[in-house]
C-alpha cells in the first residue's frame, strides 16, 4: 500500500473530501436535548455542519447529563470531532478507536458515524488498510448502498481488482438504476482495458438517462481507441 503513485494518492484524498462534503447539511442545530439519544443526532448535525463552537458548547451540557454511564462515550465523540476540526486526525483517529473499543455499549447509529469519520480520517493519514475496514463495515454489516461504490473504488485503487469488481457487480446487481456507480465502474473497466464491458455498462446508462453525456463520451473514446 505504500506503494501508491501520486495520482492515486490524489484520488483517494478526493474521494475522502467528496465523502465529507456529502455529509454537510444546512439543517439548524440545539445544544437542548431530552434523552441521550437525542444528543447523538444533535452531535451528527453540529459535526455535518463543522460547528465546532457548538460541539465545544455541548460538552458541559453532556457532563451534566443524568445518563453518566453513556455520557463518555458522547463527550468522546465530541472530542475527537473537534480534533478532526483542529487538522489533529491522528488524535481524533486515536479517540475514534477507543470508542469502536465499546461498541458494544453504543447504539448502532453512533457506530456507524464513527466508522464513516474512521474512512475519512483514515484516507487523510493515508491508512488505507483501516479506512478499507471502516468501509467494508459499512457495506458489509450495515448494509450501507452509499458506501459500497466508495469501497469498491478504494479496493481497485489498493491493488485489489478482482475483489473490487465483485463489490461493483454485487451493488449494481443490486442498484440497476445506481448510474454514478456504473458510469466509475465503466471507467475501470477502462483502466483494465476491458473495453467491451465498459461498452455494454456505458450504454446501459445511455438507455436508463440518454441525456447522461459523461457517458457518451467514454463512448466515444472507446470507439477511438478500438480504431
Amino acid at each position: 500500500h505504500q506503494t501508491l503513485s501520486t495520482e492515486e494518492q490524489q484520488k483517494i484524498a478526493e474521494m475522502g473530501a467528496a465523502f465529507t462534503d456529502s455529509f454537510e447539511t444546512n439543517q439548524a442545530e440545539t445544544i437542548e436535548h431530552n434523552t441521550i439519544e437525542q444528543s447523538l443526532i444533535n452531535i451528527i448535525k453540529l459535526a455535518n455542519n463543522r460547528n465546532k463552537p457548538r460541539l465545544e458548547q455541548l460538552i458541559p451540557k453532556l457532563e451534566e447529563h443524568p445518563d453518566q454511564e453513556l455520557v463518555p462515550y458522547y463527550i468522546g465523540l465530541c472530542e475527537a470531532l473537534i480534533a478532526e476540526f483542529d487538522e489533529n486526525d491522528s488524535g481524533a483517529f486515536e479517540i475514534y478507536g477507543t470508542l469502536l473499543g465499546h461498541q458494544q455499549q453504543l447504539p448502532e447509529e453512533m457506530v456507524a458515524f464513527i466508522l464513516e469519520r474512521v474512512s475519512t480520517t483514515a484516507i487523510r493519514l493515508k491508512d488505507y488498510n483501516n479506512a478499507l475496514f471502516a468501509l467494508q463495515t459499512l457495506s458489509e454489516v450495515y448494509d450501507s448502498d452509499y458506501h459500497t461504490p466508495i469501497y469498491a473504488e478504494l479496493l481497485y485503487l489498493l491493488g485489489n481488482q478482482q475483489p473490487a469488481f465483485e463489490v461493483f457487480t454485487h451493488h449494481l446487481e443490486k442498484n440497476p438504476n445506481d448510474i454514478k456507480s456504473m458510469f466509475r465502474f465503466a471507467d475501470l473497466q477502462i483502466k483494465e482495458e476491458k473495453y467491451a464491458l465498459a461498452k455494454e455498462l456505458l450504454e446501459q446508462i445511455l438507455i436508463k438517462e440518454s441525456s447522461y453525456l459523461p457517458a457518451q463520451q467514454r463512448l466515444n473514446e472507446i470507439e477511438k481507441l478500438a480504431a
